[in-house]
């Protein structure tokens, strides 16, 4: 099974409606059954289970949503407000290099940036934004002057170690803006107008479309001769628009929130491996500790070993996973893993 080495990648599979989340399921299940690096010891996920209020966990999903502090002008700008936040959800690997925020902080004050600016969430201003106006949108110096050679006098404008994150989140915008444009639609609400069915709203179409159009909502690998799906971003989408909208807009009113499964990011690995539910073998453990980058094989371990073990810790919670996911990254921030994060540059997912 992992013959070859595991690359992340924007997995072009040829999914239908019906079998796309079910792809997720089974193929992070067989990556956990092969795996050499990351396991789920069934003891500690039973004894952590039996330590979680599942009722308590789930509200974290369904009880009240903190909304964000700027008032949208419809509901529509509201959606693409969230779409767009989801989509450029990532650069977890930047963190040691910005301070005293974290990446999603970053996203954050950009778009709310955008909005009170009056700039539309549209694919104009996706399109057309530059490399430097990203740079001063999200607060992020991307370029400074540095001496040609150690204790030179003379300098000259360099890249900083952030400017691969906006070089990402540029490239992000760019090749999603343009996308919507070659699909007819001018903004995400237009896409999903377009694409799904609101006399029959599902979760699994509004994944399976997202996945299918944009490549930056397709992530997966390649593990051997396999091809496996996450759909992290795809699937936090699809929970997003469900818990903000479904009582506003019928075209987000999902019936099937439980097929989904877990979104993952870096977050939750750590957070499962402190309370002893994943084993990581000494060589990723070594990896983890020195804050080498982590790709390939081990990434593909990491994360989808640990989509199955959150599938096995909603069913025995009675909870579906986009409530088990909001639930354990709350109790992420109230209580730091003393298990290091994995690091991997250069990824638009997580």
């Amino acid at each position: 099974f992992f013959s070859g080495l595991a690359q992340t990648q924007m997995v072009d599979l040829i999914a239908t409606r019906e079998n796309c989340l079910v792809k997720v399921r089974e193929g992070c299940q067989g990556v956990a059954a092969k795996a050499q690096h990351v396991s789920v010891d069934a003891a500690k996920l039973e004894e952590w289970a039996a330590t979680l209020d599942g009722e308590a966990t789930s509200h974290r999903y369904t009880g009240d949503i903190q909304p964000f502090p700027i008032k949208f002008d419809s509901v529509d700008q509201e959606v693409n407000f969230h779409s767009i936040l989801q989509m450029l959800n990532f650069g977890s690997a930047y963190q040691a290099y910005l301070k005293d925020r974290t990446a999603a902080e970053v996203i954050q004050y950009g778009m709310l940036g955008f909005v009170l600016s009056g700039r539309k969430l549209n694919v104009q201003t996706l399109c057309s934004m530059s490399l430097h106006e990203i740079g001063q949108a999200f607060g992020l110096q991307l370029r400074e002057d540095r001496p040609v050679k150690p204790d030179s006098p003379i300098t000259c404008e360099m890249d900083t170690e952030l400017a691969p994150f906006g070089k990402l989140l540029h490239k992000a915008c760019e090749d999603t803006g343009r996308r919507l444009r070659e699909l007819d639609c001018d903004d995400f609400a237009a896409f999903f107008r377009k694409f799904l069915d609101d006399s029959h709203p599902t979760a699994s179409a509004c994944v399976f479309v997202l996945q299918k159009h944009l490549p930056i909502f397709r992530d997966g690998y390649i593990v051997g001769d396999s091809e496996v799906l996450v759909l992290s971003k795809a699937q936090l989408l699809a929970a997003e628009l469900h818990r903000r909208f479904h009582f506003r807009a019928p075209l987000y009113d999902f019936g099937d929130l439980e097929r989904l499964s877990t979104p993952m990011n870096n977050v939750l690995p750590a957070l499962l491996a402190s309370h002893g539910v994943l084993q990581y073998s000494p060589g990723l453990l070594e990896k983890l500790e020195s804050g080498s980058e982590v790709s390939g094989t081990l990434e593909a371990e990491l994360r989808c070993v640990a989509v199955h073990a959150c599938q096995l810790l909603s069913q025995r919670l009675g909870i579906h996973c986009p409530a088990l996911y909001f639930g354990l990254m709350d109790l992420a921030g109230e209580a730091p893993s003393n298990v290091k994060r994995h690091l991997t540059p250069n990824c638009l997912f997580f």
